[in-house]
């Protein structure tokens, strides 16, 4: 810790009156509470946005990546169309949906790591008895969707 926690902590803590360990163990709660919410809400924003592109194609990226494969030889032709969209506009979309995809992937592990984390922590504080009811919920929301 530093000068700033050395003194701002126990200066809290007494302000509060509550010990320097809460302090710090509800800031931490409250902290991983707000990187949850945070990351339930990037998987439902990344998973409108992929569901956008399916519903756009009426399949998926890999089908569209496969469809584009077969097209390639006729682009120079001209005209070529995927469910009604141009060639090119496809292959851009192809390129944004493939990040779409790994920033979905990435952000579904976070939430995954984060609520892993905040259950070991709810868990070691259930066993410690210092749990009361009704504490500790997790926050609900976009994961639901996005599985």
């Amino acid at each position: 810790m530093n000068d700033l926690t050395d003194t701002l902590i126990p200066s809290l803590a007494e302000a509060l009156n509550m010990e320097a360990e809460e302090v710090l163990k509800q800031s931490l709660q409250g902290f991983l509470v707000k990187k949850i919410v945070e990351a339930q809400c990037q998987v439902g924003q990344l998973y409108v946005e992929e569901q956008r592109f399916s519903h756009k194609y009426g399949m998926e990226h890999a089908a569209l990546n496969q469809a584009l494969e077969a097209l390639e030889g006729r682009a120079e032709e001209g005209g070529a169309e995927i469910k009604g969209i141009s060639l090119l506009e496809a292959v851009a979309d192809s390129r944004w949906w493939e990040h779409v995809v790994e920033d979905l992937a990435t952000a579904r592990v976070r939430l995954e790591q984060l609520q892993l984390l905040q259950g070991k922590i709810l868990a070691a504080q259930a066993e410690r008895g210092h749990l009361r009811p009704g504490q500790g919920h997790a926050p609900s929301g976009a994961e639901g969707r996005a599985s």
